[in-house]
């Protein structure tokens, strides 16, 4: 078994054992990151700490572009360039559009109390359904193209 099958394994395992019967829900939201990953030149990244958690980046880079971790809440999460190492510009396109994805306005009156910082992450639960899946594909080739150019180039 390769380790990026052992990992998405790992992974299904630990979202089986925190919410019984999400796995088979999740395993091809997982095969459909994985393949688009694999298409668009992004490579598998041993993750060392948490288990479970399957991650991809940039050829040569240390910070994850996408991380699937596992979690009680709702069976996993996706996070898309949280790591500060990534341009803010494209930090900030990722939570607007994934607020977007779990319903939540970006723009939020002045009365109300902002959302916490953690705009950058959505359950996986969120992304089953086709065209939120196809949001977050869009999103992160746009998100590719802007990191592949020449003056976006950035130590991660």
């Amino acid at each position: 078994m390769t380790d990026l099958a052992a990992a998405k394994a790992n992974f299904l395992s630990r979202v089986e054992s925190m919410e019984s019967g999400e796995s088979a829900r999740f395993a091809p939201l997982l095969d459909a990151l994985i393949a688009w990953s694999e298409q668009n030149g992004l490579a598998y990244t041993r993750h060392v700490g948490q288990g479970g958690v399957l991650k991809f980046a940039l050829p040569g880079s240390k910070a994850a572009f996408w991380a699937a971790t596992p979690r009680k809440t709702d069976g996993g999460k996706l996070t898309i360039l949280a790591d500060a190492k990534f341009p803010e510009a494209l930090r900030v396109m990722v939570r607007e559009e994934l607020l977007l994805i779990k319903g939540h306005p970006v723009a939020r009156p002045s009365w109300e109390p902002s959302l916490p910082e953690k705009g950058a992450e959505v359950a996986f639960i969120n992304l089953i359904w086709g065209p939120h899946r196809d949001r977050v594909m869009n999103l992160m080739g746009q998100l590719l193209t802007e990191l592949r150019r020449p003056e976006a180039a950035v130590a991660v």
